[in-house]
């Protein structure tokens, strides 16, 4: 028994939710179907008892006017607020504050606003798509348990997993296979007193790490919880990509103290009592090209990695997206 829809989303992440809801707004029944437990894709936010990191995408800029008329409906919703942070950079022996940036972030976490869209959808969570085929009236999409048919689909996914999914005969297919996406391991940790570093953010541009941020500095987290997140950069995590959690998480706590010891005052390093590592499989990758999507009818592709690769770009690709699918239903 298959439950159909006009168009089904891949991928429930910062693109496949601005398609989504501007779809719906124009009248289309839609759905988005995603493996995880809850919405947000790379945007997505870690908790563990009281403590709460942002693993993901750390903050968000806006050029385009699109993106920044989102930003002040979003911000008049309180589900954004400015992060005024000073941030550095490393540069192996000094630390220098970076120029003045206007960032965003999800409040309390960095995926809220993505959680008030998905009130409005409907969504499947813990939902992998194992297959798809393709007929005359549009698309079957094969989960363990449930089976969908849509006129249209949008994959909203890092390219090596719409590759695995898309018809190899699909010019998308093409396109996707030919991108190569980067990984990062990230290091979440919390301690319980605060640490007396002049910078909420540093850029690391030595070493094996690549950014290291104080969590709960931003809005409407708990100041009291004291928490820390650290990516590496692509290159270590390529390296080191199939060493175990524990493992990895040992290292990147063991050379964050080292680069504490050089910047904080009579060598006091903080005690950390909770530390754990997560694997961004995919987490960056861009890629040139016309459009910020492939359409072909009733496929499409959306996601930062056709647009540039931040949170800006997935938004502006979900919203070119679903522009062109409303254009190739007329």
């Amino acid at each position: 028994m298959e439950t159909a829809y006009d168009l089904v989303i891949i991928g429930a992440g910062m693109a496949g939710l601005t398609a989504a809801v501007h779809l719906k707004q124009a009248g289309k029944q839609v759905c988005v179907l995603d493996k995880s437990r809850s919405v947000g894709g790379r945007m997505s936010s870690r908790r563990d008892e009281a403590l709460h990191w942002d693993h993901g995408a750390q903050y968000c800029t806006a050029q385009s006017a699109e993106f920044i008329q989102q930003l002040a409906d979003w911000e008049s919703l309180g589900l954004i607020a400015p992060w005024p942070a000073k941030i550095a950079a490393w540069n192996g022996s000094a630390l220098t504050p970076t120029e003045p940036l206007q960032r965003w972030v999800g409040v309390p976490s960095m995926h809220a606003p993505l959680k008030h869209w998905a009130q409005e959808l409907p969504i499947y969570l813990n939902t992998q798509v194992l297959s798809l085929s393709q007929s005359q009236n549009g698309w079957h999409i094969y989960c363990a348990k449930q089976t969908f048919a849509a006129k249209q689909l949008v994959l909203c996914l890092p390219a090596p997993q719409a590759a695995a999914l898309l018809p190899e005969h699909t010019a998308a297919h093409t396109l996707a296979k030919r991108v190569t996406m980067q990984p990062c391991w990230a290091l979440l940790l919390a301690t319980q007193a605060s640490v007396p570093l002049p910078f909420a953010g540093i850029f690391i541009n030595s070493g094996p790490l690549a950014w290291v941020a104080v969590n709960s500095s931003k809005p409407q987290r708990n100041p009291a919880e004291h928490t820390w997140v650290v990516h590496a950069t692509a290159q270590w995590t390529e390296q080191h990509l199939a060493l175990d959690q524990a493992e990895v998480a040992a290292v990147l706590m063991a050379e964050l103290n080292r680069l504490l010891a050089l910047w904080l005052p009579n060598n006091s390093l903080p005690h950390w009592h909770r530390v754990m590592a997560h694997r961004w499989r995919y987490a960056r990758g861009a890629i040139d090209v016309d459009e910020p999507v492939w359409p072909q009818e009733s496929l499409a592709l959306a996601g930062d990695w056709l647009s540039g690769g931040k949170v800006e770009g997935a938004f502006l690709s979900g919203v070119r997206c679903a522009q062109l699918l409303l254009q190739a239903g007329e």
